[in-house]
């Protein structure tokens, strides 16, 4: 009995010493070295903030008949110490009239809306097509209210600044702006400036007929609005702007000149189109306070492939042997009144050449054939974009949300166009880009307006992932994987000393979402977890901080350097460093040692991570909390915290420290 015993203890004891093998080879180790003598910048007070729209009372987020945040939201917003909450909108702001979203409800105007946003209708907002109006129900007057019950710090207002010729109704003017400042800002026994009448031959009075206006609807003290924007991606031509460099220089130099009269106090934000810096920088460097720059990221679909201009993908896939079909699930826009051309090849030869006409703007997605009788085996798949052409109205772009093969039997199985490593090494490259353009826009500084350089802030007022602009494609935007290059955004802007603000598009729009209102209840999404564990990073200063972990394989030829599996972050606030971590490997854990230098590890507070079982997961009505914030063990030995981070998972542990 005494041998079978000893026998059985053996026996357990190898499984333990299997597990733990296996357990080891499920991870890889990850030694992040921090400075902690060293001190980068202070964090930002703005630097965490948010978009709301005006449209369907807040992006469903304002329960207009109780005049109040709808319920639930206020619990799970307050706590992210948000900076500036920005409003009207990015896209809808071009056709927006402030000061018909003001007053008794029923005497407001509805604003026209120009943008369409028609297919993007999946979560019940943002539903307006081309051209429709809707009630001014979410005012300026609520948005500030709205700011105040979310503990946020203030509100960045975007004023319309996009002139329609055709339609001058639609379009904004500096007198609209300047009266906007006022209603926000000016006293109502303070200077009276006269405003006056735009070029649309409205008339905007002086700065106390709109602060009375502003004691009458129930606020006599001014709002004290610090920041504004002049248009929104006014660059794009998309945006119904078409203006060049100079044009919108001049532009802002118009409307701060009238804002200013209003109240010398506010600081005016320019869109940053790369390629008129220069004019925006000489022409209106000393009329702005800061630059706005708009981030997404990858613009390549998982599922398929968004194509803003000429290019291909190339896949490798496999084939029955004998007939069958290739499926492109596609869409478009035209321009010159031609459609984009879809080029398929097999094996380096092109086997079709395809017009797709299904209307993406329309919400429109066909499925497109290919016919093809090849030998049962591995073979190569090349599709691409050909025929890219811009005018001043109209762009012509090539959208493929996904690709299969399809037997003679009817079955269909999708070509994986991206393996789950490469996904993941495609959004971990986005923090780097982002980081690569602040060094293109330091340049520019440098170099056209070096006197203004400490001066001139950046505002980065929407960021996020981006894949396709259809359903398909857009899911992934609520899913893990999107959040942590959330994460890997967040990290780059808190050690850029010329970002002061961050704002995440948008807590409720289309796919873009931090939260949910819900019918059972508001939940958060994958990137509202994100920055819940942002919360320790929240106040103190920058420390310098070295990653040594593994690399993604890189690409045969890639001539660029090799990317880092993780990513990390480390601030300082009196006695406590907090760490945030991002583990963008698909498959395994990564083994965290944090050692601090100059600082002894007293204890660890405490530990966050951001998880779900697949990179893919989301939250959503039904499973709310699929993706979610869990504790992080971590452990103090040897002056160095340690922990075990999940495959793509992001956490924060805190630390308490010393000399």
């Amino acid at each position: 009995m005494i041998r079978h015993l000893l026998m059985s203890i053996s026996v357990l004891i190898l499984l333990l010493l299997f597990a733990n093998e296996t357990a080891m080879a499920d991870s890889f180790p990850v030694s992040i070295a921090v400075k902690g003598n060293s001190s980068g910048r202070s964090i930002p007070p703005l630097f965490y903030g948010q978009n709301i729209e005006w449209t369907s009372y807040g992006d469903g987020l304002w329960d207009a008949r109780g005049n109040k945040p709808v319920a639930g939201i206020t619990r799970l917003l307050k706590p992210l110490h948000i900076g500036l909450i920005r409003f009207p909108g990015g896209s809808l702001t071009n056709c927006y009239h402030w000061e018909w979203g003001i007053g008794p409800k029923n005497d407001r105007k509805p604003n026209l809306v120009w943008f369409s946003a028609q297919p993007l209708a999946s979560n019940g907002v943002w539903t307006l097509k081309n051209g429709q109006s809707a009630p001014s129900l979410y005012g300026f007057d609520e948005h500030m209210r709205f700011v105040h019950d979310m503990g946020a710090k203030g509100a960045l207002i975007t004023v319309n600044a996009t002139y329609f010729p055709g339609s001058p109704i639609w379009g904004g003017s500096p007198q609209e702006a300047a009266a906007w400042v006022a209603y926000a800002n000016a006293r109502v026994n303070g200077p009276d400036v006269r405003i006056g009448t735009d070029y649309r031959g409205v008339n905007y009075h002086t700065s106390r007929y709109w602060a009375s206006l502003r004691a009458k609807n129930g606020h006599p003290a001014p709002y004290k609005c610090l920041y504004w924007e002049i248009g929104n991606e006014v660059n794009d031509i998309g945006q119904g702007a078409g203006v060049t460099g100079k044009e919108y220089a001049e532009r802002v130099h118009q409307y701060a000149v009238a804002m200013h009269a209003v109240d010398p106090s506010v600081k005016i934000g320019a869109v940053l189109g790369f390629d008129w810096l220069k004019d925006i920088l000489s022409m209106a460097g000393k009329d702005i306070g800061f630059l706005i720059y708009h981030f997404y990221g990858p613009g390549s679909d998982m599922q398929g492939a968004t194509f803003w201009s000429n290019g291909s993908r190339t896949v490798n896939f496999t084939a029955p042997g004998g007939p069958f079909q290739l499926v492109f699930l596609a869409s478009g826009t035209p321009a010159e009144g031609v459609w984009p051309n879809l080029q398929v090849s097999v094996d380096d030869k092109v086997v079709a050449n395809l017009s797709v006409s299904a209307d993406q703007k329309k919400g429109q997605v066909q499925n497109y054939f290919v016919p093809l009788n090849l030998p049962a085996g591995d073979h190569q798949l090349t599709f691409g974009f050909t025929n890219d052409v811009m005018t001043k109205t109209e762009d012509r772009n090539l959208f493929v949300s996904g690709v299969s093969l399809q037997k003679a039997d009817g079955s269909r199985t999708p070509i994986e166009l991206l393996t789950p490593t490469a996904e993941m090494q495609l959004l971990a490259g986005e923090p780097v880009s982002f980081e690569s353009r602040f060094k293109d826009i330091n340049k520019a500084i440098q170099e056209y307006s070096p006197a203004l350089s400490k001066k001139i802030h950046v505002f980065v007022t929407e960021f996020n992932a981006m894949y396709g602009m259809t359903d398909i494609s857009a899911k992934s935007l609520l899913e893990l994987k999107s959040a942590l290059m959330v994460d890997g955004i967040l990290q780059c802007a808190l050690l850029e000393p010329r970002c002061e603000e961050t704002n995440y598009w948008c807590l409720n729009s289309w796919y873009f979402q931090i939260l949910h209102p819900g019918s059972d209840g508001a939940f958060m999404t994958a990137s509202g977890d994100i920055y819940r564990i942002f919360e320790p990073l929240a106040h103190g200063v920058t420390l310098q901080t070295e990653v040594r972990c593994l690399n993604f394989p890189q690409e045969p030829g890639a001539s660029s350097n090799p990317l880092p599996v993780v990513s990390a972050v480390a601030v300082r606030d009196g006695e406590r460093i907090a760490v945030n971590v991002v583990n963008y490997d698909p498959v395994s854990s990564a083994s965290v040692s944090v050692s601090l230098s100059g600082l002894h590890i007293v204890k660890a507070l405490n530990g966050l991570a951001c998880t779900a079982e697949s990179m893919d997961a989301s939250n959503t009505q039904e499973h709310p909390d699929d993706v979610r914030v869990e504790p992080l063990d971590v452990t103090v030995s040897e002056g160095r915290a340690k922990f075990m981070l999940p495959a793509h998972s992001a956490g924060t542990i805190a630390l308490t420290v010393r000399r």
